[in-house]
C-alpha cells in the first residue's frame, strides 16, 4: 500500500508535470501547422465565431472533431495562436498518460504503472510530434480507447451488481462511442475493453437490472457515434473500409510495416546514427531477455501488451492503410509492446530483476530524450522559416485587396491554402480549385467569379 501511494505521488507531482512541460516547450518551439494540422485550426475559428459546429474534420468522414473543441477552448483563453492550437492535442495526450497509468496500475501494479506512464510521457520524437499536432485526433483516440478499457477493467475487477456498476457501464459505452467517432484506430483498445467486460457480463447475465443498464450504455454509444452515421452517406471513400485478408497481401503489408513504417517510430532520429541503432537494439534484446526471466501471470491482464499487438495486426495487415507505410498507425501497439518489455518486469518479486528493469527503462527514456532535443531544435529552425514564408504570402495577398485567393495546383499544393488561411486568421481565405476541404468556400468563390 505504501508503495502504491509513493508511486502515485511521483506520478502526479513529478512525472505528469514534466510530461506537460516537455510538450508545451516542444510545441512552443517547433510546432507550425502544415496543411493537415492547420485544418483543425480553421475549424476552431469557425467554432469560436459561431459559424459552424464541426462533427468531422473538414474534408474527411472518419476523423471525429472532438480534439478541435479542446483546441478552441485554449484559443478562447490564449487567442488563435499556433501554441493554442497545439495545446488541444497536448491536453488529450496528458489525459491519455493519466488514464494509462490508472489502467496499468490495475492490470499489473503501481511500479509497472509508473513505468508505463514514463514510456508514454517521454517518447521518441515521432510519437512526441503526434502529441503536438492534430493529424487525425491520435492523442484523443489513445485517451478514449484507454479510458474505455480502464472502465471495463474496473467493472470486471470490482464485480459489483449492475445497479451499482451502472455509471461505469454508461461511461464505458460513451467512451467507446467517442473513440470510434474520433478514429477507427481505437479498435484494438476497444476489443481489449470488450474482453474484460464480457466476464462481468456473463457473471451477471441473470441480474434483473442488467438490461436497463446495457440499454443506457448502448444509447450513449450510439449517440457518440451518430456523427459518423450523419456524414457517412455523403462519403465516397470506400477504400477506408475495404480489406483484403489474403495471405500474400498480408505478407506484403507486413514487410512494408517492418521495413518502412517501424524504423521511424521506433528509432526516430537515432536511425541516422549506426551506433545509436546498435545500442537501441542491444537495449531491446536485453529487455526481451529480462522479460523472459520475469514472466507475467498467465491471465488476460498479464498478456494484455501482446494481445493489443495481436488485435492490431488482425485489423491492420489486411487493410489498405498498411500499404502506405505510415508510422503513426503503429504508435499504440508500439507503446504497449514497450510497456510489456520494460514496465511489466518492474513488478517482479526479485529486487535484482526490478532494478535491472528500472535501469533498462531509464536508459530507453534517456536515449529518447537525447534525440528529442536536437529534433526540436531542427524543427524550430524549420518553423521559423515556414512562419516567415506564410506571413509574406499573406501580406502579398492582402496588398492586392482581393476578397479571396484561388490556388491552382495539385492535391498537396491546393491544401496548402489551409496553412495560409490559418495564418490570415481566416480573414482572407485561400481556396483550392482542385480539392478544397471547405467545400462551401470553393462554391462561394465560384459564384463570385460567375
Amino acid at each position: 500500500m505504501r508503495q502504491g501511494r509513493k508511486t502515485s505521488l511521483v506520478f502526479w507531482l513529478a512525472l505528469l508535470p514534466a510530461a506537460a512541460a516537455l510538450r508545451v516547450w516542444a510545441a512552443a518551439r517547433a510546432f507550425a501547422p502544415n496543411f493537415d494540422s492547420a485544418t483543425p485550426g480553421l475549424m476552431a475559428l469557425d467554432l469560436l465565431a459561431g459559424e459552424r459546429l464541426p462533427l468531422m474534420y473538414y474534408g474527411q468522414a472518419y476523423f471525429g472533431a472532438l480534439e478541435v473543441y479542446v483546441s478552441a477552448a485554449w484559443m478562447a483563453l490564449l487567442g488563435p495562436t499556433d501554441l493554442a492550437l497545439a495545446l488541444g492535442p497536448v491536453t488529450c495526450s496528458l489525459a491519455w498518460i493519466a488514464t494509462l497509468h490508472a489502467l496499468v496500475r490495475r492490470l499489473a501494479g503501481p511500479r509497472a504503472a509508473l513505468g508505463a506512464a514514463a514510456l508514454a510521457a517521454f517518447p521518441g520524437w515521432g510519437m512526441l510530434w503526434l502529441n503536438l499536432t492534430s493529424l487525425g485526433g491520435y492523442p484523443t483516440t489513445w485517451f478514449l480507447g484507454t479510458l474505455a478499457w480502464l472502465l471495463a477493467v474496473r467493472i470486471d475487477q470490482d464485480d459489483r451488481p449492475p445497479a451499482q456498476s451502472a455509471p461505469a457501464v454508461a461511461g464505458l459505452g460513451l467512451a467507446a462511442g467517442l473513440a470510434v467517432w474520433v478514429n477507427f484506430q481505437s479498435a484494438p483498445l476497444l476489443v481489449m475493453a470488450l474482453a474484460f467486460f464480457a466476464p462481468w457480463l456473463a457473471r451477471h447475465r441473470r441480474a434483473p437490472k442488467l438490461l436497463p443498464v446495457l440499454i443506457a450504455a448502448a444509447a450513449l454509444f450510439l449517440l457518440a457515434v451518430s456523427p459518423i452515421l450523419l456524414v457517412s452517406r455523403d462519403y465516397t471513400g470506400l477504400h477506408t473500409a475495404s480489406c483484403n485478408p489474403s495471405p500474400a497481401q498480408m505478407l506484403e503489408h507486413a514487410s512494408i510495416t517492418l521495413i518502412k513504417a517501424l524504423p521511424p517510430v521506433l528509432l526516430g532520429p537515432a536511425r541516422e546514427s549506426s551506433a545509436a541503432v546498435v545500442l537501441l537494439f542491444i537495449l531491446l534484446a536485453a529487455a526481451a531477455v529480462l522479460r523472459l526471466r520475469c514472466p507475467a501471470a498467465r491471465t488476460l491482464a498479464g498478456r494484455s501488451p501482446w494481445l493489443v499487438a495481436a488485435v492490431f495486426l488482425f485489423f491492420f495487415l489486411p487493410h489498405p492503410m498498411a500499404a502506405e507505410g505510415g508510422s503513426r498507425y503503429l504508435l499504440t501497439t508500439l507503446v504497449w509492446l514497450l510497456i510489456g518489455l520494460l514496465a511489466w518486469p518492474l513488478e517482479d518479486a526479485r529486487p535484482t530483476m526490478r532494478r535491472a528493469a528500472a535501469g533498462l527503462l531509464a536508459l530507453w527514456i534517456a536515449l529518447n530524450l537525447l534525440h528529442v532535443f536536437p529534433a526540436v531544435k531542427q524543427s524550430a529552425e524549420r518553423r521559423a522559416q515556414r512562419v516567415t514564408e506564410r506571413e509574406r504570402a499573406v501580406a502579398a495577398a492582402r496588398s492586392t485587396g482581393a476578397p479571396a485567393v484561388e490556388l491552382v495546383g495539385g492535391y498537396i499544393f491546393g491544401h496548402e491554402g489551409q496553412v495560409f488561411s490559418w495564418a490570415a486568421q481566416d480573414e482572407l481565405p485561400f481556396v483550392s480549385v482542385y480539392d478544397e476541404r471547405r467545400v462551401w468556400l470553393a462554391q462561394e468563390l465560384e459564384a463570385m467569379e460567375q
